[in-house]
């Protein structure tokens, strides 16, 4: 991909954090999330009656849309067996189109009126909308009601869970059906796990070809206007001539184009400022295949299915060339 864009970070300073800032940048971490535990529960108990009410909110939206999609099903399951069209009142019947056929209105020519239609299989078509007519509670209901009360900050979905549950108020996932909420927020902490570790194979393998390859390397750096950050590698390769980023995922739905876009940046921005002249390379590694396609094209990556069999430096390097995203 072509690195000439509008989207350029403005980058005040940038380094590689040595060993010791990086161990005291995790320790930071684990001692912000063991305050940020107490902070939570000051600022929940502080919200206690407008939480309460947003949940309340959630639920009565949630049926409310249940009741108006089951209604307007309902209603044209009625137009579909008694075979007349809601909006003109003319008869259904099997309309043999060029495309396929259907079942349509007679009048279904006429454009200046919704008519209505139906698949040729809407019998067993309505069947399956009937089961999934049901009261939706996402995923993420709670982080909905957090930003909705603007308390992102300091307030996480499991604080929330427990908060909810110890007021007597049942999880709304559990309640409709759904896998419980708890199950949902484990099952992310879990795949993080798991990413770690296909990171932790995909660094065991390609230490043992290439000598000066590094992982989870920090960089410390401030975009313009912005506060200090630091963000963590997943992995870089080099040699002589070259600097290769790999931001190593799970599959391709994890893959974050403007994330590697600053970590390209990132590292070019250190190279210039010591007047190192190697390309660098920036490109997605993704470990596991894909249960379903995107709905978009995914952007370049390489797969450890192909990486992870080869053992040639250069063939490496050359498929890592190849499906750079940015170079």
């Amino acid at each position: 991909m072509d690195t000439e864009d509008n989207n350029t970070f403005e980058i005040e300073c940038a380094r590689f954090m040595n060993e010791n800032e990086l161990k005291e940048f995790y320790s930071g971490i684990g001692g912000k999330s063991s305050l940020q535990k107490q902070t939570s529960y000051k600022v929940l108990s502080i919200n206690q009656n407008a939480l309460l009410a947003e949940y309340d909110k959630y639920e009565a939206e949630s049926i409310k849309k249940y009741e108006e999609a089951y209604v307007a099903l309902m209603n044209k399951k009625q137009a579909w067996d008694i075979k007349v069209c809601r909006g003109c009142q003319g008869k259904i019947r099997l309309v043999n189109s060029e495309y396929n056929n259907f079942w349509g209105c007679e009048y279904y020519y006429n454009r200046s009126i919704i008519h209505d239609t139906f698949n040729i299989d809407y019998d067993e078509q309505f069947v399956e909308y009937y089961q999934n007519t049901k009261v939706r509670i996402d995923s993420n209901w709670l982080t909905k009601i957090i930003r909705d009360l603007n308390l992102q900050a300091s307030v996480k979905a499991s604080n929330l869970l427990v908060f909810y549950d110890a007021l007597g108020k049942e999880d709304l996932r559990s309640k409709y059906g759904y896998l419980s909420t708890s199950q949902s927020i484990s099952g992310f902490v879990k795949a993080k796990s798991a990413s770690r570790i296909e990171e932790q194979e995909v660094e065991k393998r390609l230490a043992g070809i290439f000598p000066n390859c590094k992982s989870q390397l920090g960089i410390r750096y401030k975009l313009k206007g912005e506060k200090v950050r630091v963000v963590i590698l997943d992995m870089v390769l080099a040699d002589d001539n070259e600097v290769f980023i790999l931001e190593i995922k799970r599959n391709v739905h994890d893959i974050d184009e403007d994330k590697i876009h600053l970590y390209y940046q990132l590292v070019t921005h250190i190279l210039l400022k010591v007047k190192d002249i190697r390309k660098c390379y920036a490109t997605f590694l993704v470990f596991n295949s894909s249960d379903f396609k995107p709905y978009t094209q995914p952007a370049l990556h390489s797969t450890w299915d192909t990486i992870g069999s080869l053992t040639d430096k250069n063939s490496i390097l050359q498929m890592f060339r190849q499906k750079a995203y940015y170079k």
